[in-house]
């Protein structure tokens, strides 16, 4: 058995089914994606993995199960390989665009082109729209890390499901939800509103709080959980007193836990550990 994986062992044991966990409309969805035409470049597993809430590693292996997909494709490092050998061979019978074939730039000219760069303003309103982009089609303008820290995960919280950065998060989404349930507020979402700068050229130019918390009496709040404050984070903050001022914005951070956490898990379910 050994070198053998979990998912192998269990496999073999007859104690491995994937296919149990996964109802027939989710099956569709994906047989439908991957039926469609693919553009080139373009993969389905993006929108799969938002839309199904599952890691694009299951997805693939449910396809190759349901035979929409197959292992002996050509691999993407040898594509890679048959280009650049195709752009090589280019090159070697064909004049450089700019009549550079086989030549380098002096240290010289070298010199002048880092100093032409040296200072370039990125531009504000580019900034803006890529993050735009990718708060509308991920719903956060946070980089896309497929394997983050702090036992980042989806989670289903009061019959909803949230992608939680970290257990702090989560079991502050369950501390909302607890106080819901019990009537001591009305609502809370997890980050559903970006709050823009404009106006700032460099560095921070948005910020998406963690909770929107409406109380009772219809006050609309913004709660962020944070276990420690880098630089990026404290501008953040700043900023967001700067051009929101009215903006009610309360810091969760590790205090609130460590005199809440031991009572808390007694009475939420699913609290998890914080050691």
């Amino acid at each position: 058995m050994c070198g053998q994986s979990i998912h192998e062992r269990l496999k073999k044991l007859g104690a491995s089914n994937p296919l149990k966990t996964v109802t027939e409309e989710q099956i569709q969805t994906i047989k439908d994606a991957y039926a469609a035409p693919f553009l080139r470049g373009e993969s389905p597993l993006t929108a799969l993995e938002f839309k199904l809430g599952m890691h694009r590693s299951n997805i693939c292996r449910l396809a190759r199960k349901l035979g929409l997909t197959s292992m002996n494709r050509s691999h993407g490092k040898l594509k890679i390989k048959a280009m650049k050998k195709r752009f090589l061979l280019w090159h070697q019978t064909h004049e450089h665009p700019r009549g550079m074939l086989g030549k380098n730039h002096t240290k010289e000219t070298c010199d002048q082109m880092s100093v032409a760069r040296i200072g370039t303003k990125f531009n504000a309103a580019r900034t803006l729209k890529i993050m735009k982009t990718r708060l509308a089609r991920y719903g956060t303008t946070s980089p896309n890390i497929k394997h983050g820290s702090w036992k980042s995960a989806w989670r289903e919280i009061g019959g909803r499901r949230i992608f939680a950065r970290s257990r702090w998060e989560a079991n502050y989404a369950r501390y909302l939800e607890w106080l819901k349930v019990n009537g001591q507020i009305k609502e809370w979402e997890h980050e559903p509103e970006t709050f823009w700068f404009v106006g700032i050229r460099r560095g921070c130019c948005s910020y998406l709080p963690d909770f929107k918390v409406t109380e009772n009496n219809g006050t609309v709040g913004f709660h962020e959980v944070k276990g420690w404050f880098d630089a990026r984070s404290k501008t953040k903050i700043k900023r967001m007193a700067k051009y929101h001022p009215t903006v009610s914005l309360r810091i969760i951070a590790a205090p609130w836990f460590k005199e809440n956490s031991r009572k808390l898990s007694g009475i939420i379910p699913n609290w998890e550990n914080m050691a």
